[in-house]
């Protein structure tokens, strides 16, 4: 398929989407969903895994289509505009999330997972405190602790 048959098709997938057409997002979806993926993981490397570079490309795209929707972005008429812009609104997007992430009230970017209770190396976490043994007794005991309290 050469570039002017690629950008006749796009131009359909664009009116589809300002036009709100499912097939239209399906086939945006198959076209770019993975790489913008990738992208948003290359830009939140730094950050903690709480942060999802899917959740960055969904939202990526669904800006993009809801601007469409409501007839902003009219420069965009061919699938390198559509792709220039979804990957500037990915990056955005992921900025927006290492600022969030690396704000004061959550740490300044410094705050840990649970990981930080074990010994490097340790595959361990809060999940595996439940299985560590005697849970029988912990249970027969927290009943009495609990009337003891009251």
């Amino acid at each position: 398929m050469n570039m002017e048959t690629s950008d006749e098709c796009f131009k359909e997938v664009i009116e589809g989407l300002r036009a709100n057409r499912p097939e239209a997002f399906a086939r945006l979806w198959r076209e770019f969903y993975a790489g913008l993926v990738k992208y948003a993981d290359r830009k939140l490397a730094a950050l903690p895994r709480r942060s999802s570079d899917e959740d960055i490309a969904q939202t990526a795209m669904q800006s993009l289509h809801v601007g469409l929707q409501k007839g902003h972005f009219p420069e965009v008429t061919t699938k390198e505009d559509l792709a220039r812009l979804l990957y500037v609104i990915t990056d955005r997007e992921a900025k927006q999330e290492i600022r969030k992430q690396k704000a004061a009230k959550r740490g300044g970017g410094t705050v840990r997972g649970e990981s930080v209770f074990f010994p490097m190396g340790e595959n361990a976490g809060f999940h595996q405190i439940a299985d560590g043994g005697s849970s029988s007794s912990l249970s027969n005991q927290l009943p009495l602790g609990c009337s003891e309290i009251l």
